[in-house]
């Protein structure tokens, strides 16, 4: 029973790899496709934009790049480190063969968890607490990497998934170790004095 649901799960997500693969095979949506991986390549765009909150946006934003950045540093160390030797995933390509176009070849071994989501999706929930415009601006790069990574026959969806997955995983557990980057530091009170010969 478990088999044929496994065997189900393995189909469907053959199925939208091939549906998105044949979707970005040629034109423009090829060309998104390549822009997007090239940017999101070892977290570069990531890295830029906190680079820029941290330069311009204050004392705040300086916590908050650190914070994206400490978050990036546990995705890639978790995602390409350790799921990935642990997993051994073969890729689409090693897969299903020639019934796959590969836009652009999968730099890293194996395919679970799609490295490129998991540093999308470490980054993407801190920089948008900058405010509505980013978070809508930061999830839909997030996500669009993530749909290209598939598109290009890096990475099944389930791959993209478990990247995700990651990503927001390593958000929270910085955001836990180093606190709320956003939250406004009040200064400490110093202790109230008790009255003389209280």
């Amino acid at each position: 029973m478990g088999g044929t649901g496994t065997g189900t799960l393995s189909r469907i997500d053959q199925a939208i790899l091939l549906r998105l693969v044949h979707m970005a095979s040629g034109g423009l949506a090829a060309d998104l496709v390549r822009l997007l991986l090239a940017v999101a390549r070892h977290g570069a765009v990531w890295i830029v934009l906190a680079a820029l909150v941290f330069i311009l946006g204050g004392r705040r934003g300086r916590r908050l790049a650190i914070t994206t950045g400490a978050a990036l540093g546990m995705a890639a160390v978790l995602a390409e480190l350790i799921l990935m030797g642990l997993v051994e995933r073969a890729g689409p390509s090693t897969v299903l063969g020639s019934a796959v176009h590969v836009t652009v070849p999968n730099p890293a071994p194996f395919s679970f968890p799609c490295a490129v989501a998991a540093l999308s999706f470490a980054a993407a929930p801190l920089l948008a607490r900058l405010g509505s415009a980013w978070a809508v601006s930061c999830w839909l790069l997030a996500t669009g990497i993530a749909l290209a990574a598939v598109a290009a026959g890096q990475c099944f969806p389930s791959d993209a998934i478990g990247g995700l997955l990651t990503g927001v995983l390593c958000a929270r557990i910085t955001v836990w170790a180093l606190g709320e980057p956003m939250r406004r530091r009040g200064r400490m009170r110093p202790p109230a004095r008790r009255p003389a010969g209280g």
